[in-house]
């Protein structure tokens, strides 16, 4: 009998076809996977996309994201808007902080004037820079009054709210009021508890287990092997096919609306060069790239936003490959022998789109160099400008004032994510006039010229926006699907 087991365990490991059961007592814990560790769990910093997704079960904003690119009450009870520059909210009464304490206005004002002091930093103040003063309305009351009008306010009021007294070290050891409780983390693997508190229902299961795996074959082998139950968004695509021969997991893909992008340094002697930019543009094979990357899961992007989006506009300059017009564009650009570095992280997709530019590009005489980075240096020279190009993706985009917030001059880093250093008066106009107004029909109107004019200047090269995938073992349920990718299902995911 020993001997059995012995050649059955043999066979499970080598063929990995089957999942390991669980131990006695582990029905009600979930593994998971990610493939990069959250730069910071603060809700009032962290904005990498690992750090965003996990503070989703840890705290609640004043409002959450939805599935049609709205937003919904979550911490509050209702709110009234006074004027176009005040409006008063109302929290509901008994929610509590992890640590036992009662969610009040005090919360709520702190974590506001907390990081928008002068010495608190994060770059995620500059959304919040319409608000002129915060104050209380009683216990469970308060009022936002604004120095402009801004029509991204409730969209931006989906971030965490914290304890009051919570510090700039305050992701040691975050709290927050969500469905999951932070316990530690040791290496690469951080361990939450369900928060049987929560004051919309306690979580389903019991413990969540969330192990950051860069290496992509080692995600897919441990998912095999059973020692995970969940993964979304973190499989290479040219994997989901030898996914699709077991029989033990469940694959779901469906449209998302992740974007990724190249991002271009306008400050840089070749890239401020708008016919230099366009030669690059034209030169990339997306149709070819979004196969040899994305193995068919994606679906070609022009702008920021997907075209779900109600302020989505067709009335765009595209750019399709042509060889032709991209000697041509670089020939006008006069400049000669150029050579420019793509820095990338760590990651499949970030790696195979850099080698590929190196492909198109030089086909039309541009020498390029590859320079790959761990994914915490790579976004540090991203948000300091050290970068001539890079790929990356926008995730979860909700608001259109994600234009604002990456291509105003006003938001150049460190005050925004206008990384590129991308200065156009006009721009600066139409979206300082999207924001002065709560009428979606004049927002549509206003950025439909915006995007026009973007995409004739190409500040940044749309690529595609990608699919989401979801690989999960038989026997999970309540996976509520995001087209942004949130993670808000975790609350009520079920494991049988």
């Amino acid at each position: 009998m020993p001997k059995r087991i012995s050649l059955l365990i043999l066979l499970l490991l080598f063929t990995n076809i089957c999942s390991v059961p669980p131990l006695n007592g582990e029905g009600k814990r979930l593994t998971m996977i990610l493939d990069n560790y959250p730069l910071n769990l603060d809700p009032r910093v962290g904005t990498d996309q690992a750090s965003q997704r996990i503070q989703q079960i840890l705290f609640n904003g004043l409002f959450k994201k939805t599935k049609n690119f709205g937003v919904e009450k979550d911490l509050l009870k209702e709110y009234k808007i006074i004027s176009l520059l005040k409006i008063n909210f109302f929290l509901k009464r008994g929610i509590y902080f992890h640590n036992g304490k009662e969610l009040t206005s005090r919360d709520i004002i702190w974590t506001f004037n907390s990081m928008l002091s002068k010495s608190f930093k994060s770059i995620r103040k500059s959304a919040f820079k319409s608000i002129k003063k915060i104050y209380h309305r009683g216990r469970y009351g308060f009022t936002i009054e604004l120095k402009y009008p801004d029509s991204a306010l409730f969209y931006n009021l989906v971030i965490g709210i914290v304890p009051y007294g919570s510090k700039q070290n305050f992701f040691r050891k975050p709290i927050g009021t969500g469905a999951f409780i932070y316990k530690k983390s040791k290496k690469n693997i951080l361990y939450f508890k369900a928060n049987k508190k929560y004051f919309k229902h306690p979580p389903y299961i019991d413990d969540l287990i969330i192990k950051v795996i860069n290496d992509p074959i080692s995600r897919i082998l441990i998912l095999k092997k059973g020692k995970a139950d969940f993964m979304i968004n973190s499989v290479p695509p040219e994997f989901i096919e030898s996914l699709k021969r077991t029989k033990n997991h469940i694959i779901d893909n469906y449209p998302g609306n992740t974007m990724y992008y190249l991002g271009f340094n306008l400050r840089d002697k070749l890239l401020k060069n708008r016919n230099f930019r366009e030669a690059l543009s034209y030169a990339i094979n997306y149709k070819e790239l979004m196969k040899f990357v994305m193995k068919g899961f994606a679906r070609r992007a022009y702008t920021l936003l997907s075209p779900e989006h109600w302020a989505y506009s067709d009335k765009i300059k595209k750019y399709h490959y042509s060889l032709k017009l991209a000697k041509q564009k670089l020939k006008q650009s006069q400049i000669k022998h150029p050579e420019i570095e793509i820095k990338c992280a760590n990651k499949e997709v970030s790696r195979k789109i850099a080698i590929a530019l190196k492909y198109y590009w030089g086909l039309i005489g541009v020498k390029v160099k590859i320079k790959t980075l761990e994914f915490s240096s790579f976004y540090k020279d991203i948000i300091t400008g050290n970068f001539q190009v890079y790929p990356l993706a926008w995730v979860g985009i909700l608001s259109p004032d994600i234009y604002k917030y990456t291509l105003h001059s006003k938001f150049i880093p460190p005050n925004g994510a206008n990384r590129a250093h991308y200065v156009n008066k006009s721009i600066d106009t139409l979206l300082d006039d999207a924001e002065k107004t709560y009428d979606l029909k004049i927002q549509k109107t206003i950025y439909e010229k915006a995007e026009k004019i973007i995409s004739e200047d190409i500040p940044f090269i749309p690529l595609w926006y990608s699919d989401n995938i979801i690989i999960y073992k038989r026997g999970i349920a309540n996976i509520d699907k995001y087209p942004s990718g949130e993670y808000y299902f975790l609350e009520n995911i079920r494991k049988r």
